[in-house]
């Protein structure tokens, strides 16, 4: 049997060996210590964060958690078909149904759940443990609902087992990768199949000529750089997004910068000296990950700033590598396909705790439980190539 301890500020964790367990063990780089002082100091005061760390019975440590307590809205929950009837309650009783959720993962949308394991740990044993402080931070904060947030395909003989103690697993969209074997972009062109290397170079062309520019800011430029209106364009794609699950303050922007600057590449999009679109990414020795965007929708329509921002991150990332892996996130699930990115399937695990949370899983769980809409999968490099990335390139030529 393992135990737990449980840490609530990032500094308890700086003696706690957690730095050192994620940089011998985890593959990722969203657990680390400065990446997550960035989560802590942008929460607000109804959310919080605890750290926990999982030793086995000769105190060497197994695993490492962020556990999250989030105030989730049952509103963002994509097709719910009790909505119409929500908003209305809403206009008497504006905090009904706004309850908070106690996550196994943090209180950003990453596409991970942050869940670092050693590679011989007793799955039983973590499963039960992991179990059992959700159960007591759950208890502590008067949660009705649990959800272990993006698990992968290899998490899953792991977490799989919590379905033992009452939880119910859930498809989630797809997380991408692009190929990171390639070492320049126009290598990447030259691999794809003569229609989608035109399709690229076409939406290169006319961003370009219709007067729009793409410029790359990092370490001390980013401060300035992301002021309201960049926050402004970030909301906008919030506020379109199928898979709304929070809206992220402008501080916890500028608290990542002041907390990773080094690791952070900005790209824009601009055209007249107006800012029309960005890209903010995370990168480490390893990997590079593309975050968060943000879009003015009526450029967007013009000229496809989209496509472009992910173009020139991708790029950047080529050209700042090799890295062992380049994160594309979800969502954009054609684009990603079209790109040539590899699709990996996602999952949740969620548990009712009180009756409340039961009736809210009644009420919104078809829609939370719901498979989403299968992968694209496109032919998008020649044969010769498809040795670059083995992962939906076999599909149909469209």
């Amino acid at each position: 049997m393992y135990h737990f301890r449980l840490f609530q500020e990032p500094a308890e964790l700086e003696q706690s060996g957690w730095q050192d367990f994620v940089q011998r063990h985890a593959a990722h780089d969203l657990a680390d210590l400065a990446f997550l002082r960035a989560i802590h100091a942008s929460l607000s005061s109804a959310d919080r964060c605890f750290f926990a760390l999982f030793f086995d019975a000769q105190q060497q440590c197994v695993a490492c958690a962020v556990l999250s307590l989030f105030n989730w809205d049952p509103l963002n929950v994509p097709g719910a078909k009790r909505q119409r009837l929500l908003r209305g309650i809403r206009r008497i009783w504006p905090g009904f149904l706004k309850l908070p959720l106690l996550l196994c993962g943090p209180p950003v949308s990453l596409g991970s759940n942050l869940l670092v394991v050693h590679n011989q740990v007793d799955g039983d044993a973590l499963a039960e443990t992991l179990k059992n402080a959700l159960e007591q931070v759950g208890r502590q904060c008067r949660c009705s609902l649990h959800m272990v947030t993006e698990s992968a395909p290899e998490q899953l003989p792991l977490l799989g087992k919590l379905t033992n103690y009452g939880y119910q697993l859930a498809p989630s969209p797809p997380y991408y990768y692009f190929p990171s074997k390639f070492r320049r972009f126009s290598d990447y062109c030259q691999a794809l199949q003569a229609k989608y290397r035109a399709n690229v170079r076409r939406a290169q062309q006319h961003f370009l000529q219709s007067g729009f520019a793409i410029s790359h800011l990092s370490k001390a430029q980013l401060f300035d750089a992301f002021g309201p209106d960049l926050y402004q364009l970030y909301l906008a794609v919030v506020k379109k997004s199928a898979y709304r699950f929070e809206v992220l303050e402008h501080d916890f922007f500028q608290q990542l910068i002041r907390h990773q600057s080094d690791r952070l590449l900005l790209t824009l999009a601009v055209k007249e000296e107006r800012t029309v679109g960005f890209m903010l990414s995370l990168f480490s020795h390893k990997r590079f990950y593309l975050l968060f965007a943000g879009l003015d929708y009526q450029a967007n329509r013009q000229t496809n700033v989209y496509y472009n921002l992910v173009y020139a991150a991708i790029e950047q990332a080529l050209e700042k590598g090799p890295f062992d892996s380049i994160h594309v996130g979800q969502a954009a699930d054609t684009f990603k396909a079209r790109l040539g990115c590899q699709a990996v399937p996602m999952t949740l695990l969620l548990k009712a705790r009180t009756r409340l949370g039961r009736i809210l899983l009644d009420w919104f769980g078809q829609d939370m439980l719901t498979s989403p809409p299968p992968q694209p999968n496109y032919r998008v490099f020649k044969v010769s190539d498809n040795r670059h990335f083995h992962s939906h390139v076999g599909g149909k030529d469209e």
